[in-house]
C-alpha cells in the first residue's frame, strides 16, 4: 500500500508541474531535461540496489523498453498540451480513466467473463471524460480550436496502451532483480527520442536551446521517476493484478489533482465538470474488484 500512496503523490505532482509551467518555458526542452534527470535517478537507484546495468545489453526486455520509452515521450507531450490548454482536472481524468484498458486487458488474458459492473464502469468512464472536458472561460489557451478536444481522447488511449505494455513487459520479461535496469532503459529511450526532436528543431531554426528549462525539468523528472518506479513496485506487490492496482491508484490521483486544481490554482468548475469528476470516481469504484 505504501507504493500505491507514493504513486498517488508523485503522479499528482506531474500534473501540478505541467500546470505551473510558464509560457516562457519550452515544453519539449523541459521534457528533455525531465528524462535526463530520470536517467540519473534510475542510474543512482540501480547502484543503491546493487544492480549492474551491463546486464541490460543481454536482456530480453531491452528493445521493448526503448520502444516503451518513445511511447512515454509521445504520451507525455500530449498530456502536457492537455494540461496547459484544458486544465488540470480534465487531463488527470482522461489520463487516469485510461485504466479501463489495462483493466479489461487483465480480464481478457485471464479468460474471465466481463460482467455487468465492468461494462457499466467503462460506459461511465466515457461519459466522465466528455463531461469533465467541457472547459470554458479565460486561462485556457486555444480552447475554441476544435482539435484541442481530441487531446483528452489521445491521452486516454495513449496512457492505457502504455500501461498495458508496462504491465505485460514487467510481468513476462523483467526479473525482479533487473527492474532498475528496465526503468533506466525506458527513460533512456524517451530521452533519445526527445533529444532527436530537439536537435531537429534547433538546427531547423524553429527553437533556441535554453538551459533555463533544466530547473522545471528537474521538478518534472523527480516525480516522473518516482511514480514509474512505485507503480512497478505496486504491481509486483499485488502479483501483477492490474485490475486491483490501477483503479485504486488512479482514483487517488483524480481526487488529489481535482482538489489542488480548485484550492490552489482556483480553477472554476461548472456543474458539468463536477458531474464528470464524480462520475469518474463512481466508474473507478465499479471497476475496482478486490
Amino acid at each position: 500500500m505504501l507504493a500505491l500512496f507514493i504513486f498517488i503523490l508523485s503522479s499528482s505532482s506531474l500534473f501540478i508541474v505541467f500546470r505551473g509551467l510558464g509560457k516562457d518555458k519550452d515544453p519539449l526542452q523541459v521534457i528533455l531535461f525531465n528524462y535526463l534527470f530520470c536517467i540519473l535517478f534510475s542510474f543512482s537507484s540501480s547502484i543503491l540496489e546493487g544492480e549492474t546495468l551491463m546486464l541490460a545489453g543481454k536482456a530480453k526486455w531491452l528493445f521493448p523498453a526503448l520502444f516503451l520509452g518513445v511511447l512515454f515521450l509521445i504520451n507525455f507531450s500530449f498530456t502536457e498540451q492537455s494540461v496547459r490548454r484544458l486544465g488540470l482536472s480534465v487531463s488527470s481524468v482522461a489520463n487516469k480513466l485510461s485504466l479501463v484498458l489495462p483493466f479489461f486487458f487483465t480480464i481478457l488474458i485471464s479468460n474471465q467473463e466481463i460482467g455487468l459492473r465492468p461494462m457499466a464502469g467503462l460506459l461511465l468512464c466515457v461519459i466522465a471524460i466528455f463531461l469533465s472536458a467541457q472547459k470554458t472561460g479565460a486561462g485556457y489557451a486555444s480552447v475554441k480550436m476544435k482539435w484541442v478536444w481530441l487531446l483528452p481522447v489521445v491521452v486516454f488511449l495513449g496512457s492505457g496502451f502504455t500501461d498495458i505494455l508496462t504491465q505485460s513487459i514487467n510481468q513476462h520479461l523483467v526479473p525482479a532483480s533487473q527492474s532498475s535496469g528496465f526503468v533506466f532503459m525506458v527513460f533512456f529511450g524517451a530521452f533519445l527520442a526527445a533529444g532527436l526532436l530537439t536537435l531537429i528543431r534547433v538546427f531547423s531554426g524553429s527553437m533556441k536551446f535554453n538551459f533555463r528549462n533544466a530547473w522545471p525539468g528537474f521538478w518534472l523528472g523527480l516525480p516522473n521517476f518516482i511514480s514509474y518506479k512505485s507503480i512497478l513496485l505496486a504491481l509486483n506487490a499485488f502479483e501483477h493484478k492490474g485490475n486491483v492496482v490501477f483503479p485504486v491508484a488512479n482514483l487517488g490521483v483524480i481526487i488529489s489533482t481535482s482538489l489542488v486544481s480548485f484550492l490552489y490554482f482556483r480553477d472554476k468548475f461548472s456543474k458539468t465538470n463536477l458531474a464528470g469528476i464524480l462520475i469518474s470516481l463512481l466508474a473507478l469504484l465499479l471497476l475496482f474488484q478486490p
